[in-house]
């Protein structure tokens, strides 16, 4: 398990589908960010070369989509950036938060030859396409951003508390399952 704020570089993430731990059953409509994040980080490497940075925190983030949806959405993310640092390896960041009413993920791809950021500017080119799901580059970013659309999130290029340019994934905080109950 993911502690809140630990490193585990040596750790990599699942694509989608991800296991989910039984207190999320499989139809829910909300779902814990930190689990599903934290089930990534328990899963096998995605590309050789590339360790994980995982800031998580301490608590629960409920967010107001199913976790099977939430996991594709990040698994989508996740693997694009992944794919984008494998030719020289490198460390992606992933840093997990609430801010007010959203939870939000930054993702910053730090490629081990010095080079600048590419994710970034990834996300930022498909927030500028017309038909991003057209493009085989944009594809990913574009079933990641129709499945976070949805449910009122959003997938956009930001500055991340590392100062570096990122992919930042936003949805709107929900209610937990206990205060629904």
């Amino acid at each position: 398990m993911v502690r809140a704020g630990a490193r585990t570089d040596a750790t990599g993430w699942r694509p989608a589908p991800v296991p989910l731990p039984a207190e999320m059953p499989p139809g829910d409509t909300t779902a814990d960010l930190r689990a599903v994040l934290a089930a990534m980080a328990a899963g096998p490497r995605l590309a050789p070369g590339v360790s994980v940075d995982w800031q998580l925190p301490a608590h629960a983030l409920w967010v107001a989509m199913a976790p099977g949806g939430l996991a594709q959405a990040l698994g989508r993310l996740l693997a694009l950036a992944a794919e984008l640092l494998a030719p020289a390896g490198g460390v992606l960041r992933v840093h997990a938060r609430a801010e007010g009413s959203t939870a939000a993920v930054s993702v910053v791809d730090e490629p081990a030859d010095r080079q600048p950021p590419v994710l970034a500017r990834r996300v930022h080119g498909f927030s500028q396409a017309v038909h991003p799901e057209r493009d085989a580059a944009l594809r990913p970013l574009a079933e990641c951003a129709q499945a976070i659309d949805a449910h009122r999130g959003r997938l956009y290029a930001a500055p991340s508390a590392w100062g570096a340019m990122g992919a930042t994934l936003r949805l709107p905080l929900a209610p937990s399952v206990k205060e629904q109950a």
